[in-house]
């Protein structure tokens, strides 16, 4: 199976490049790496979700989404893989040169100081979407 990155996807477009938007599931560190370039030259704001795991720790997830109640040991390993990949994501942007800012319900940008509010914050909860503005 072929593989391109974000990087060979983006170069291929005629237009500038006035967003990018990223909806990976969990992978968002990986296609970063692969769009280096393209943050590095182009600077383009990138708007991205990023689940959170406040509700795992609350009980209060999604029994649709995860096709019933999962095992405990799946629960500790998700919320660990969510917090690693909030860390991973918020050094990557900083080592960047970008700020994040959280995209609240209600329309407005609020300065995120981390990714991970950590779980006593009432921003995380399922999906978070972020904003990444250049510097």
């Amino acid at each position: 199976m072929p593989v391109s990155t974000a990087d060979d996807q983006l170069r291929a477009l005629e237009d500038d490049i006035f967003l990018v938007k990223l909806d990976t599931e969990g992978s968002e560190a990986e296609v970063l790496k692969g769009m280096n370039r393209t943050l590095q030259e182009k600077r383009p704001p990138v708007y991205f979700e990023v689940m959170g795991y406040r509700n795992l720790l609350e009980g209060t997830y999604s029994r649709e989404f995860s096709a019933g109640e999962l095992p405990e040991n799946e629960r500790l390993r998700l919320i660990e893989n969510r917090r690693a990949n909030m860390e991973i994501l918020d050094k990557f942007w900083r080592k960047q040169g970008y700020t994040i800012y959280f995209c609240r319900e209600d329309a407005t940008l609020r300065q995120a100081e981390s990714i991970d509010p950590g779980p006593q914050s009432h921003d995380n909860r399922g999906e978070m979407n972020y904003l990444a503005m250049p510097n």
